[in-house]
């Protein structure tokens, strides 16, 4: 329902900032679709059940997707910086990787809500690398294993909001187009995401 509207709308928005606007919205749209049909999966079976990526996998450039992206993400645009912009080009389903760049973006602002967000797009070997560094209090080395379990929370975060499930689908769809999220120490302290 929203997104039709959305899409009536864009006849008649004739100004680049409501074009902007509708875009976001008709992306906001198609994302939630897919974190439903998630959850869906998660609470059913768990990994084994989820779907080869709906969309397929084709060559993404990870700049685009990324600055889209964090565009889409207000409060998080205003504090992340750019390092890098190696063009890096990733095979994938371009939901799923926006999915899953939006659901560690999204612990990066709530966890780090007042601290600079890095992000930076490199390639490594055959491989385009997405990381993203925030200045929250991190993942506990022992703990980061069980970060992609599905509601595990860190115990340096468990008193905030958050069910334990963004890593656990980032992961699970990383996996499903093949292939991997890793978790490690920002030289901020902070948690260091690499997709």
């Amino acid at each position: 329902m929203i997104y039709g509207h959305a899409q009536l709308l864009g006849a008649s928005v004739t100004d680049r900032d409501g074009a902007e606007s509708l875009a976001a919205i008709q992306d906001a749209v198609e994302t939630m679709q897919h974190v439903l049909g998630d959850l869906a999966s998660v609470i059913d079976g768990g990994r084994r059940a989820w779907p080869v990526p709906v969309n397929g996998a084709r060559d993404i450039d990870a700049r685009h997707l990324l600055l889209r992206t964090v565009q889409s993400l207000p409060s998080a645009a205003a504090r992340t910086r750019i390092d890098t912009w190696v063009r890096a080009i990733v095979c994938g389903d371009p939901v799923r990787v926006r999915q899953c760049l939006l659901n560690v973006l999204g612990n990066a602002d709530k966890y780090a809500p007042t601290g600079e967000i890095i992000v930076s797009v490199r390639r490594d070997g055959g491989f385009g690398v997405i990381r993203i560094d925030d200045e929250g209090p991190g993942i506990p080395e022992p703990e980061r294993r069980s970060a992609f379990i599905p509601l595990q929370r860190s115990s340096a975060t468990r008193d905030l909001p958050g069910e334990g499930l963004g890593l656990y689908i980032a992961s699970a769809l990383m996996t499903s187009m093949g292939g991997l999220i890793e978790l490690s120490d920002a030289p901020s302290g902070g948690l260091r995401v690499e997709l």
